[in-house]
């Protein structure tokens, strides 16, 4: 059985926030990811990363990208890796999200 992976048109997140369509993405991208399937896990978390920007959502952003620094890791993208988390650092430092830091 193929799923098809579509952000642009999600019919699971038309009509959400933009908080609940970047959870939406998330949760969905870590599905995707447990399930083996890293390149649309990805899709999904590069949507949720842009839905949590659009709404300043430190919290969310600090989680997505850490999700997309362990797939670069994955990936043998040490470098990539290794900014994004860095990234995600920072945000959950500026957040005052304990649990990410």
């Amino acid at each position: 059985m193929t799923w098809a992976v579509s952000v642009t048109a999600c019919p699971v997140t038309d009509g959400l926030g933009a908080a609940e369509a970047a959870h939406a993405h998330s949760v969905y991208g870590f599905a995707l990811e447990s399930m083996g399937r890293p390149a649309q896990a990805r899709l999904q978390f590069d949507a949720a990363l842009q839905f949590a920007r659009s709404c300043r959502d430190l919290v969310c952003q600090s989680k997505v990208l850490s999700r997309l620094a362990s797939l670069r890791a994955g990936d043998g993208q040490m470098a990539q890796a290794r900014d994004a988390f860095e990234q995600a650092l920072a945000l959950a430092q500026q957040a005052g999200d304990a649990d990410a830091q």
